[in-house]
């Protein structure tokens, strides 16, 4: 049957809610991975002719739920072109992020929690960051960090089951040998060795649970070195090393008769530094120590290509080469806190402020990379750490350098810090007890990090006003006029009072505002926007089950790429054409046969829609597309949503999906054709 074409063409109207990125933006996934979204983006796109899929493989990516930091699982990954102006928003955290103008944010309002495009943010809007974030550990065996070409012994037990399971396989070793491309007599002599990489393949082949193997091996070797194996996994010694090396020592690649040998090198101007150095690597290794002094400055040094290995696999680099700290982020939390002990032995100070005639302890991490400040950031927050970071020019006689500054300044912070950080430079140590005793006796101070929502205000009024309980009755609370007319943000700690008055005074049912003051996020502020020139050629985003939104960096909230959006522009695309039916877009309602909905009704939406619809001239039919629309999916029961579309005006075709898939919206095109064709009958 011939579609017959119709008179007046399709206007779709839906709310932009894209999310782009520029590649270098890092998501971070479930098993504690960080990527550049640009990466991630084009590693799941096989057809250069094609920029939006479904993802196959299941990944999860660090999102928002209500409240607090969850992972949800990517759906789709999209990646369009770029616009000419990106915006740029840094927040006074030290948190920065390049974005597409359209891009949407999490902001805190006087009705809750609001999402604004990225052009339209203002220096002093409240955006969300997670407190901590919490992911699937994960501790690497060292056979699994060193070089696969090295060879591995093995004990003669595990090698003569290897052979029989080849033999039963493949009928012969010489078959095995063919199909592995592994010498036949490396496989069956045990004179010989096999490589790391050679038992992979061969536990692969023979399915065969390579921690089985890899467990076994006693010993690995290169061209010019011997290392038995004393411990199977990274521990807090090594961690610690790490940290010591990262901040005040480094890797060099050395000729050694003809051999690349490796050297790790640590100097300080501290015996115990140097000789704790010392320890923590015997733990590891037999080799020899070699140290030296120069102007005060203690320098020691030892040869290990394996210790080396396992270094760069969890991000040190060879001299010259800036460090890559992203593989610690997903280690346990207490090798992530040896590895900070140790870089704060070296480059870390306590230091005391002087603010109104008071002393008050700050605690600081430095370097003088803005990438390595950025990942120090993350491992802090994965301890639950939170921190501003700054830069500044250090002037010297020699040259001028920036350096970065990764500040923990809040008691809350500091306190948890100490506990969790146990370095050892004698000096730092030395000041310890005099940094507890003045924060016992400071004043707490009002945090950055400690600041409540806006709506904590409205919802104490409307719980007060429930059970009829008057301001005064609220105990210990001068301001509650404040609170409750949401003049400014009070300290989660106040709010908290109020709760524990409420309960007191019989109030029940307060788990919302509960979640409000949780210490599962806090609120930044928005320090600079500005509009810059993109320098990439396209941008990338996801699609995100449930919470539709992701923290790029770990930094703030935002939202991600409107599936629905990015759908119904793929339909419109030649690859679906669905103007082969005779519809297309135009600009005003006026014009249109169709009104084409996404998302669900919100306050300041309803109206809007409302107008909208009116315009549209009769007959007309309504779309509402994905489960947001039709019944408002994960925002069900949000206090900011007036409810699903055909609440609000009436609606003709539900197209369903999360988001539905071009398609399922042709399908929807369909009968909307059909139901426009009958309506015009009548």
């Amino acid at each position: 049957m011939k579609a017959k074409t119709l008179n007046r063409s399709l206007w779709v109207f839906h709310v932009n809610t894209g999310s782009c990125l520029p590649p270098e933006s890092e998501i971070i996934l479930g098993d504690g991975r960080i990527t550049g979204i640009g990466e991630f983006v084009d590693g799941h796109l096989t057809d250069p002719g094609i920029n939006d899929i479904t993802t196959q493989r299941k990944h999860k990516v660090l999102s928002w739920n209500s409240y607090s930091p969850a992972f949800k699982d990517i759906l789709q990954v999209h990646r369009l072109k770029s616009p000419e102006k990106l915006v740029t928003v840094k927040t006074l955290a030290g948190e920065s992020l390049r974005m597409t103008p359209d891009h949407k944010v999490l902001v805190d309002g006087l009705n809750g929690t609001e999402w604004i495009e990225a052009k339209d943010l203002k220096v002093g809007c409240h955006i969300y960051s997670p407190s901590s974030i919490e992911v699937d550990e994960y501790i690497p065996s060292i056979i699994d960090l060193v070089s696969d070409h090295y060879v591995a012994t093995i004990p003669e037990e595990i090698r003569s089951s290897l052979k029989k399971k080849l033999t039963k396989k493949f009928s012969t070793l010489a078959n095995a040998s063919r199909t592995l491309g592994i010498d036949m007599i490396r496989i069956g002599s045990k004179h010989r060795s096999l490589s790391i990489g050679e038992l992979k393949k061969i536990a692969e082949c023979i399915n065969i649970n390579w921690k089985d193997i890899s467990g076994s091996v006693t010993r690995i070797s290169g061209k010019n070195f011997v290392y038995d194996i004393k411990k199977m996994e990274v521990d807090s010694d090594f961690m610690r090393m790490m940290g010591l090396v990262a901040s005040d020592g480094w890797i060099m690649r050395i000729k050694d008769n003809g051999h690349a040998n490796y050297q790790i090198n640590f100097s300080n101007t501290s015996d115990e530094l140097i000789n704790d150095f010392v320890r923590c690597c015997k733990s590891w290794t037999d080799g020899n120590f070699m140290k030296e002094e120069k102007n005060g400055v203690k320098k020691v040094y030892t040869y290990s290509p394996v210790l080396v290995n396992i270094a760069q696999s969890l991000g040190l680099k060879v001299t010259g080469k800036d460090a890559d700290l992203r593989p610690i982020f997903r280690l346990p939390k207490k090798l992530i806190a040896s590895f900070l002990s140790g870089y704060f032995d070296g480059d870390g100070s306590i230091h005391f402020l002087r603010e109104e005639n008071r002393k008050r302890v700050g605690i600081c991490f430095t370097t003088a990379n803005a990438r390595t400040a950025d990942q120090i950031r993350l491992l802090l927050k994965r301890l639950g750490i939170r921190t501003r970071t700054y830069n500044h020019i250090a002037r010297s006689s020699f040259s001028d350098c920036r350096l970065y500054k990764i500040n923990i300044t809040s008691q809350s912070d500091i306190k948890r810090f100490l506990d969790i950080i146990k370095f050892r430079h004698p000096k730092k140590v030395g000041i310890i007890k005099s940094a507890m005793s003045i924060m016992a006796k400071s004043k707490k101070k009002q945090s950055l990090h400690e600041r409540a929502p806006l709506v904590c205000g409205k919802i104490i009024k409307m719980m007060r006003q429930k059970h009829g309980i008057k301001q005064s009755d609220i105990s210990g609370i001068d301001y509650m006029p404040m609170i409750e007319g949401q003049k400014r943000r009070f300290q989660k700690t106040t709010i908290m009072n109020v709760i524990k008055s409420l309960k007191s005074n019989g109030c029940d049912n307060l788990s919302e505002i509960e979640n409000l003051v949780s210490d599962s996020f806090y609120l930044d502020s928005v320090k600079e926007v500005k509009i810059v020139k993109s320098d990439t050629k396209w941008v990338y985003n996801i699609t995100v089950d449930e919470s539709h939104s992701f923290i790029p960096n770990g930094g703030f909230v935002v939202k991600n790429c409107n599936g629905c959006d990015i759908e119904i522009v793929a339909a419109l695309t030649p690859r679906y054409d669905v103007e082969r039916f005779g519809m297309k877009l135009v600009g005003s309602p006026r014009h249109a046969d169709v009104l084409l909905v996404t998302g669900p009704v919100t306050r300041d939406m309803k109206k809007k829609l409302k107008l909208v619809y009116d315009q549209t001239p009769d007959p007309k039919v309504v779309m509402s597309v994905g489960n947001c629309g039709n019944s408002t999916g994960v925002f069900y029961e949000s206090y900011n949503i007036e409810g699903p579309i055909d609440r609000i005006v009436p609606v003709d075709v539900y197209v369903k999906g999360c988001p539905p898939r071009p398609e399922a919206i042709i399908d929807g095109v369909v009968k909307a054709w059909k139901k426009l064709e009958e309506l015009g009958k009548k």
